[in-house]
C-alpha cells in the first residue's frame, strides 16, 4: 500500500516533503519513464491557483521534459478539464493540486490516458523512486 499517494493523489502541506520542489522534479522524471515505457510521449499538465502550484508544476516538467516526454502545459485549468482533455487525447496527464485542502497544501494527481488515476502499483513504485534523482536512475522505466 502507498505511503504518500492517498486516494487522489498526494497531498500535504507546501514545501514539507514529499511536497518539494526536489521530489517532484524526480516524480516528473519517473513518471515520465513510465510513460515512455507505455508506448506514448506525451503528458498534459495543469495546476491550480496556489501560491506553490506554479514551483512545483515548473518542477514536475522539467522531470518529465529530462526523461524524453512532450509536455503539454494548459496553466492553471480545472482538474476535471485536465482529466477529460488527457482521457480524449488518450494521453497521460498530470495536476499539481490539494483540491478542497486548505490553501497553504498542495498536491498531485496523477493521470492515465483513460482518464483514470494511475494504479496503486504504479503509486507504489513512484514512492520507491521518488527520493531517487534521474542521474542515480539504473533500473529500466516502466
Amino acid at each position: 500500500m502507498p505511503r504518500w499517494f492517498g486516494t487522489d493523489g498526494i497531498r500535504g502541506e507546501s514545501y514539507v516533503y514529499p511536497l518539494t520542489p526536489e521530489v517532484f522534479r524526480n516524480l516528473g522524471f519517473h513518471f515520465g519513464r513510465h510513460i515512455r515505457s507505455s508506448g506514448k510521449s506525451t503528458c498534459l499538465v495543469g495546476r491550480d491557483t496556489r501560491k506553490s502550484g506554479k514551483d512545483l508544476l515548473n518542477a514536475l516538467i522539467e522531470g518529465l521534459l529530462r526523461a524524453g516526454i512532450r509536455v503539454l502545459d494548459a496553466g492553471v485549468f480545472p482538474t476535471p478539464a485536465v482529466i477529460y482533455l488527457a482521457a480524449d487525447q488518450g494521453i497521460h496527464a498530470a495536476v499539481v493540486t490539494a483540491s478542497h485542502n486548505p490553501y497553504p497544501d498542495n498536491g498531485l494527481k496523477l493521470i492515465t490516458p483513460q482518464g483514470r488515476k494511475i494504479s496503486e502499483a504504479l503509486e507504489e513504485k513512484l514512492e520507491h523512486l521518488m527520493d531517487t534523482p534521474p542521474e542515480q536512475t539504473s533500473e529500466p522505466p516502466g
